[in-house]
């Protein structure tokens, strides 16, 4: 079971990866809000791994057979492996790489929202943003942010894989 699980969390999180440098590469090229799509669809993507791992689970280790509890536990173990580490990716790339992509973020969207609230309301979005901003400037909700991102949508794709890959096992009519 470790096998699998560690196979399919770093195949999930060399595609994550791969993803996140074309993001990087294409980034002068597009807005936030095309980025921000490209990350998601990658990370459905890279996370697609974890119903793969569940089925070899079911398939190759429980001979055929898998509980939904059972997928669960495997899927969340897939998951946790690119979690941690996107999170650790992103404080990497945030600090050492792109120095100035929250304040560019931010700048951005101060735009967006120049645009888009009305202005009676504009002030209390405004500070809205100002207040998150505040908050995403500590390194550890940061990552705790771009880890519960990548954890709380494996989880979701366990669900659905547990559901659909659950088997029980076959009761021969001799044994009843």
């Amino acid at each position: 079971m470790k096998k699998i699980i560690l196979r399919n969390g770093l195949r999930s999180l060399i595609v994550m990866t791969a993803i996140f440098v074309v993001n990087f590469l294409v980034m002068k090229s597009v807005g936030y809000e095309v980025q921000e799509i490209m990350g998601y669809a990658g990370i459905i993507l890279s996370l697609l791994f974890v119903y793969f791992g569940m089925r070899q689970y079911r398939d190759r280790v429980n001979g055929g057979v898998m509980r939904f509890g059972q997928g669960l536990k495997v899927g969340v173990l897939i998951t946790l492996l690119p979690s941690v580490l996107f999170g650790l990716i992103d404080q990497v790339y945030s600090h050492f790489i792109d120095k100035d992509f929250y304040k560019n973020y931010y700048a951005a969207y101060q735009q967006k929202l120049k645009l888009q609230v009305p202005a009676e309301r504009y002030a209390a979005a405004l500070q809205q943003l100002e207040s998150e901003r505040a908050m995403f400037s500590n390194p550890l909700i940061q990552f705790g942010v771009m880890f519960l991102t990548v954890f709380l949508i494996g989880v979701i794709i366990t669900v659905i894989s547990a559901l659909i890959l659950r088997r029980k096992a076959r009761v021969s009519p001799q044994a009843a």
